[in-house]
């Protein structure tokens, strides 16, 4: 009987379990770069179709507005602007290549002191189409003279004119009147035209109404007249 249980098909020794182990899964970065772009591809194209079909729209949108615009535009209209325009432009060519008399010579009464007295007025043009200004006058005495010639450089229109000539003159005694002494210069400026221009006044016209193109021909060829140059070639005003 010991023996029979002693030669049992039961192993003595203790059974020992197999473990499965973990696969591990292994995830390059690579790879993830290329999810990433990929994605990022995928919402750029959408991005770009949005786009593209919300500028469709508002193209759309503009191009009627601008139908409809047209449809109410009237060429006599554009007509008139374009002839207010040329005339414009006549009219800005024509100051701007201009010198204003006016200006100068209400600069020459704004500086002229009370013992300065002009005896003369120049105002010609070269052969380079430069304008020369030309002033003789006269003081009482040497410091008079200097001041009058540091009034004239701070002046906006006559700044930068020269003092030139000075000379010193001593009139004789006679009967009547006594010896009387003075200084004689004159003073000099080059001016470039449409440095000075003339000032312009704003009129605000009421609206007229024209009756044909014979009548809008006529009142344009008036206002082109109107126009003329405010300088001459040669100016001279001399007292005596």
């Amino acid at each position: 009987m010991d023996s029979s249980q002693s030669s049992s098909f039961i192993p003595k020794t203790p059974m020992s379990g197999t473990l499965n182990k973990r696969r591990v899964r292994k995830i390059y970065i690579f790879t993830y770069l290329i999810y990433i772009f990929f994605i990022s591809s995928l919402l750029a194209a959408g991005g770009t179709w949005f786009y593209k079909v919300s500028t469709q729209n508002k193209l759309a949108a503009v191009q009627s507005e601008l139908n409809e615009e047209r449809k109410k535009f009237n060429q006599a209209d554009l007509e008139k602007v374009t002839e207010l325009d040329s005339l414009i432009i006549e009219a800005n060519k024509i100051l701007t290549g201009q010198v204003s008399v006016v200006q100068i010579l209400e600069a020459v009464e704004r500086v002229t002191l009370v013992a300065v007295d002009m005896r003369g007025f120049l105002f010609e043009k070269d052969i380079n189409t430069k304008l020369v200004l030309e002033l003789s006058a006269e003081a009482s005495d040497f410091n008079t003279t200097l001041f009058q010639r540091q009034v004239l450089s701070g002046d906006a229109v006559l700044g930068g004119a020269t003092v030139t000539g000075v000379t010193y003159a001593n009139t004789a005694a006679s009967e009547d009147s006594k010896a009387k002494s003075s200084v004689l210069f004159t003073v000099e400026k080059d001016i470039l035209p449409g440095t000075i221009l003339p000032q312009v006044q704003t009129v605000t016209l009421p609206p007229t109404v024209s009756s044909g193109p014979e009548e809008q021909t006529t009142s344009s060829a008036a206002a082109t007249e109107s126009v003329q140059p405010l300088v001459n070639d040669n100016v001279e005003l001399l007292t005596p």
